[in-house]
């Protein structure tokens, strides 16, 4: 009998919104439910642009720290060795995929596609309709614990979504095998 493994990351992103940078990536791995402690973090140095002071607040990131970090570019391929050939989920997948590959095309690189990602935030509409969708609620429904996160960040929020798509794992993985045959 086949094994078969069903590999999903779960991907963060925290951006400067004003100037449309990636300032860092978080990705978790599960396989069959399980996180497997497989992790992909990185700041990014967003070349020239300002962090606000909102967005230093949210983050906990200034841009002296930025400044000193790589480029995307320079990470790059170690985000697509860590991505292969999975499927990524985002919470709010539309929003992080636009400025992702924006920096993918920046770099004159093939974009992620709408086959490669799936949004937890529709997949989470499609079961718990009239509820809170942010991932703070969901993490609440389910009694993960929100203390671990001081700050917003890319890999603690990809870490708190992977325990979100843990606690209802049947049913995230029956929406998710669905709307990948409507895709197909």
């Amino acid at each position: 009998m086949q094994n078969v493994r069903r590999k999903v990351r779960m991907s963060h992103l925290s951006k400067v919104k004003q100037s449309k940078k990636v300032i860092e990536i978080g990705a978790v791995e599960m396989i069959n439910n399980q996180i497997t402690g497989k992790q992909f973090q990185t700041y990014l140095n967003p070349e020239g642009r300002q962090m606000n002071y909102f967005a230093q607040k949210v983050h906990g990131i200034s841009s002296d720290f930025l400044k000193k970090q790589p480029k995307f570019s320079e990470k790059y391929g170690e985000l697509t060795d860590f991505l292969r050939d999975s499927m990524v989920i985002m919470h709010n997948a539309q929003f992080d995929m636009k400025f992702l590959n924006m920096e993918i095309k920046n770099i004159g690189k093939k974009q992620l596609t709408q086959k490669q990602c799936m949004c937890s935030v529709y997949m989470a509409s499609l079961l718990y309709q009239d509820e809170k969708l942010s991932l703070d609620s969901l993490c609440k429904k389910f009694g993960i614990d929100l203390k671990v996160r001081e700050k917003h960040g890319a890999l603690i929020d990809a870490m708190l979504l992977a325990q979100v798509y843990q606690a209802d794992y049947d049913r995230f993985e029956s929406v998710r095998l669905k709307l990948l045959q409507q895709n197909n």
